[in-house]
């Protein structure tokens, strides 16, 4: 509308009176996306909405599928140089560089040759963080007793592959990414059903870890928890 008509068309209504649009008009208008309007959604479904973040993160699975629990060898291994209790270490999961890693074992595994060269299993899709100052990316599983006096890596057969998943029958799913892994927590969940059977064997829930070469053990300690 040109601005000589707009005016003619103001001072029209200023004249004959002419009321604002009933109430129905307006609500129709707040309907069809005014700033007052009735819509539930309110941009939430978008792609990249804060709705379809949560419903990534939860996903279809469980505790176990959305752990990512690899096989791999610890090619390296040093005293942290700031404590006591702390190993740190390069251990080869199949990727391009070693995974670098610290464990509190130095009392249960006093000797650096106790470590170099073991297979183990590490849970590989944790958030890093930093234990000592020393940045950690993942996590090896050990067995222990109730009163943590006595601790056990979990041992892995050793035709097992470096990086190969290690799985359970019947539970299929891909794991959860490093940050899901931390806000909902899956390993905390996890850890409260993975433990050792009668036989030393590893389960969670009581069904039996596997690897491509067989079953995951520790050496004595039967019926106690793994973390």
């Amino acid at each position: 509308m040109k601005t000589d008509d707009f005016l003619k068309d103001i001072l029209k209504r200023i004249e004959d009176k002419t009321p604002d649009p009933p109430p129905a008009e307006k609500e129709k208008k707040s309907v069809n996306g005014g700033k007052g309007g009735n819509n539930k959604n309110n941009g939430k479904d978008n792609k990249g909405s804060k709705s379809s973040k949560s419903s990534n993160n939860d996903g279809p699975g469980n505790s176990w599928t959305k752990t990512d629990i690899r096989v791999g060898t610890i090619v390296k291994a040093w005293e942290h140089p700031d404590s006591d209790k702390l190993w740190c270490e390069e251990i080869d999961i199949g990727e391009d560089q070693p995974r670098q890693i610290a464990s509190g074992l130095r009392v249960f595994y006093p000797s650096v040759d106790m470590m170099q060269g073991r297979k183990c299993l590490v849970v590989a899709n944790l958030k890093p963080a930093k234990l000592g100052g020393f940045k950690s990316c993942g996590m090896v599983l050990c067995a222990g007793n109730e009163d943590h006096t006595k601790v056990e890596f979990v041992d892995v057969p050793v035709d097992a592959k470096n990086g190969e998943r290690v799985f359970i029958d019947g539970e299929v799913g891909e794991p959860m990414g490093p940050g899901g892994m931390k806000k909902k927590k899956i390993f905390e969940a996890l850890a409260k059903e993975l433990k050792t059977n009668g036989e030393c064997v590893a389960t969670w829930q009581g069904k039996t870890i596997m690897t491509s070469a067989g079953p995951c053990t520790v050496p004595s300690l039967a019926d106690v928890f793994i973390k």
